[in-house]
């Protein structure tokens, strides 16, 4: 669905065969009913299979660049930019990560329960720091394909084992396939109920209760 960028490394790695997503178009702002919480001025609600990947590129490379390689690969496929912003740009804090900080783009697209990495992990490191050179770009991906969120940004600061990531950038991307849900809605019959139940040893009197409500329903008929 989109290529990573060269010499980058994947930190992290989930899949869900069917979720939703809300992919924000707009700068964030306070959310009218919920005093301190922040919602993006615009977005696009989203269903479908989702990815979410960290990416670790380095230090030689900025966010800036990161982000323009993204979107460029995007543009050529097909596809296109639907909205970007950079920093406080953005709305909130801008230099909020998953696990701290007043709330900003990066904690309201991911919470704190999701930060499940073991300590110190590069995982860990990649939402721990706080972070500097915010980009974000939310795009559509060619071919009606589905939607994605791309964020790049560096660590500012980190003490402990994490201070080996110190101004290195990392991508963090979400995508949205936007395909039809399966549908895995069956039909069972009561005799087909009561035979399995027979089978499993649950005894002729469930059997036999099954079979009287199918009589019924079909003297109904």
């Amino acid at each position: 669905m989109l290529r990573r960028y060269e010499g980058s490394v994947i930190i992290m790695h989930e899949r869900r065969g069917f979720t939703e997503f809300v992919l924000p178009l707009g700068k964030l702002e306070p959310a009218p009913a919920n005093k301190g919480v922040l919602e993006p001025k615009t977005s696009k609600p989203l269903e479908g299979k989702y990815t979410h990947l960290v990416y670790y590129v380095g230090p030689d490379r900025s966010p800036l660049e990161v982000s323009r390689n993204y979107e460029d690969d995007v543009k050529a496929k097909g596809g296109r930019v639907l909205y970007s912003c950079k920093e406080a740009a953005c709305g909130g804090s801008p230099n909020s990560n998953v696990n701290g900080g007043p709330p900003g783009l990066i904690n309201t697209l991911y919470s704190r329960q999701r930060a499940a990495e073991p300590y110190a992990s590069p995982g860990y490191c990649a939402m721990d720091g706080g972070v500097d050179g915010l980009r974000y770009s939310a795009v559509e991906l060619g071919g009606g394909r589905g939607y994605a969120s791309i964020i790049t940004y560096t660590i500012a600061s980190e003490g402990g084992n994490c201070s080996k990531f110190v101004g290195g950038t990392f991508v963090t991307v979400d995508i949205v396939e936007t395909k039809a849900r399966e549908q895995r809605m069956v039909t069972v019959k009561a005799a087909d109920m009561a035979e399995a139940i027979d089978g499993g040893g649950k005894g002729r009197s469930v059997r036999h209760l099954l079979r009287r409500r199918q009589g019924d329903a079909e003297a109904r008929i």
